[in-house]
Protein backbone atom coordinates (compact mmCIF):
# COMPACT_ATOMS: atom_id res chain seq x y z
CA UNK A 1 0.00 0.00 0.00
CA UNK A 2 1.53 3.65 -1.13
CA UNK A 3 2.00 6.14 2.23
CA UNK A 4 1.86 9.40 1.41
CA UNK A 5 1.87 12.60 3.21
CA UNK A 6 -1.27 15.09 2.41
CA UNK A 7 -0.79 18.62 2.83
CA UNK A 8 -2.85 20.50 5.29
CA UNK A 9 -4.92 22.70 2.19
CA UNK A 10 -6.17 19.63 0.12
CA UNK A 11 -8.16 18.46 3.47
CA UNK A 12 -9.41 21.76 3.33
CA UNK A 13 -10.29 22.22 0.21
CA UNK A 14 -11.88 18.70 0.63
CA UNK A 15 -14.25 19.92 3.41
CA UNK A 16 -14.78 23.01 0.81
CA UNK A 17 -15.74 21.10 -2.09
CA UNK A 18 -13.28 20.61 -4.03
CA UNK A 19 -14.13 17.19 -6.11
CA UNK A 20 -10.34 16.47 -6.98
CA UNK A 21 -9.78 16.31 -3.27
CA UNK A 22 -13.15 14.86 -2.25
CA UNK A 23 -11.70 11.79 -4.01
CA UNK A 24 -8.11 12.39 -2.02
CA UNK A 25 -10.07 12.29 1.30
CA UNK A 26 -12.36 9.25 0.03
CA UNK A 27 -9.35 6.90 -1.27
CA UNK A 28 -8.05 7.72 2.68
CA UNK A 29 -11.11 6.49 4.17
CA UNK A 30 -11.39 3.76 1.82
CA UNK A 31 -7.62 2.72 3.18
CA UNK A 32 -6.63 3.41 -0.60
CA UNK A 33 -3.43 4.40 1.23
CA UNK A 34 -1.41 5.15 4.48
CA UNK A 35 -1.49 8.62 5.30
CA UNK A 36 1.49 9.47 7.15
CA UNK A 37 1.55 12.79 9.64
CA UNK A 38 3.79 14.23 11.82
CA UNK A 39 2.79 15.57 15.19
CA UNK A 40 3.90 19.40 13.80
CA UNK A 41 1.46 18.44 10.60
CA UNK A 42 -1.32 17.46 12.75
CA UNK A 43 -1.10 19.98 15.00
CA UNK A 44 -0.64 22.77 11.97
CA UNK A 45 -4.22 20.90 10.60
CA UNK A 46 -6.17 21.00 13.54
CA UNK A 47 -5.45 24.22 13.74
CA UNK A 48 -6.16 25.50 10.09
CA UNK A 49 -9.41 23.32 10.60
CA UNK A 50 -10.83 25.66 13.29
CA UNK A 51 -10.09 29.01 11.55
CA UNK A 52 -13.41 30.31 11.74
CA UNK A 53 -12.69 32.09 8.45
CA UNK A 54 -13.21 28.89 6.83
CA UNK A 55 -16.89 28.09 8.13
CA UNK A 56 -15.88 24.08 8.34
CA UNK A 57 -19.01 22.63 9.86
CA UNK A 58 -17.85 21.12 13.44
CA UNK A 59 -19.28 17.71 12.61
CA UNK A 60 -17.24 17.34 9.25
CA UNK A 61 -13.99 18.44 11.22
CA UNK A 62 -14.48 15.85 13.96
CA UNK A 63 -15.28 13.23 11.71
CA UNK A 64 -11.57 13.95 9.73
CA UNK A 65 -9.49 14.33 13.32
CA UNK A 66 -11.12 10.85 14.17
CA UNK A 67 -10.25 9.08 10.80
CA UNK A 68 -6.74 10.30 11.00
CA UNK A 69 -6.64 9.31 14.71
CA UNK A 70 -7.55 5.67 13.79
CA UNK A 71 -6.39 5.09 10.39
CA UNK A 72 -2.96 7.51 9.72
CA UNK A 73 0.59 6.87 10.81
CA UNK A 74 1.91 9.35 13.11
CA UNK A 75 5.72 9.86 12.95
CA UNK A 76 8.00 11.62 15.01
CA UNK A 77 10.61 13.36 13.21
CA UNK A 78 14.06 13.25 14.00
CA UNK A 79 15.68 14.77 11.50
CA UNK A 80 15.10 18.96 10.29
CA UNK A 81 15.47 19.43 6.83
CA UNK A 82 15.83 23.33 5.23
CA UNK A 83 15.52 22.09 1.40
CA UNK A 84 12.04 24.31 0.30
CA UNK A 85 12.34 28.00 -0.38
CA UNK A 86 9.06 28.49 1.73
CA UNK A 87 10.50 27.66 5.07
CA UNK A 88 7.06 26.28 6.44
CA UNK A 89 6.94 23.49 4.14
CA UNK A 90 9.63 21.74 5.10
CA UNK A 91 7.52 19.78 7.99
CA UNK A 92 5.91 18.53 5.03
CA UNK A 93 9.23 17.28 4.09
CA UNK A 94 10.45 16.06 7.04
CA UNK A 95 7.41 14.04 7.83
CA UNK A 96 7.43 12.45 4.12
CA UNK A 97 11.33 11.69 5.35
CA UNK A 98 10.08 9.90 8.67
CA UNK A 99 7.19 8.48 7.18
CA UNK A 100 9.43 6.39 4.51
CA UNK A 101 6.46 8.21 2.30
CA UNK A 102 6.26 7.23 -1.32
CA UNK A 103 4.58 10.64 -2.37
CA UNK A 104 3.95 14.20 -1.05
CA UNK A 105 0.41 14.91 -2.15
CA UNK A 106 0.32 18.93 -2.34
CA UNK A 107 -1.08 22.06 -4.81
CA UNK A 108 2.07 23.86 -3.47
CA UNK A 109 4.20 24.96 -6.03
CA UNK A 110 7.41 25.34 -3.40
CA UNK A 111 6.82 21.75 -2.69
CA UNK A 112 6.17 20.55 -6.83
CA UNK A 113 8.83 22.43 -7.68
CA UNK A 114 11.40 19.38 -5.23
CA UNK A 115 9.49 16.75 -7.37
CA UNK A 116 11.06 13.95 -7.22
CA UNK A 117 12.43 14.59 -3.67
CA UNK A 118 15.21 12.11 -1.88
CA UNK A 119 13.15 9.51 -3.80
CA UNK A 120 9.73 10.95 -2.87
CA UNK A 121 7.10 11.89 -5.82
CA UNK A 122 5.66 14.97 -4.88
CA UNK A 123 2.47 14.99 -6.74
CA UNK A 124 -0.74 17.03 -7.52
CA UNK A 125 -3.90 14.98 -5.74
CA UNK A 126 -5.57 14.29 -9.56
CA UNK A 127 -1.46 12.52 -10.62
CA UNK A 128 -1.90 10.71 -6.69
CA UNK A 129 -5.79 9.09 -7.58
CA UNK A 130 -3.96 8.22 -11.10
CA UNK A 131 -1.32 6.62 -9.18
CA UNK A 132 -4.13 4.71 -7.04
CA UNK A 133 -6.56 3.75 -9.65
CA UNK A 134 -3.75 1.95 -11.81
Amino acid sequence: MKKAVVDTNLFVSALLGSSTNQALYRAFRERRFTLILSTDLLTELAEVLTRPQLHLPSGEISELLRLIGQEAEIVRVTHRVKDCRDPKDNIVLESALAGKADAIVTGDKDLLALHPYRGISILLSSSFIKLLKA
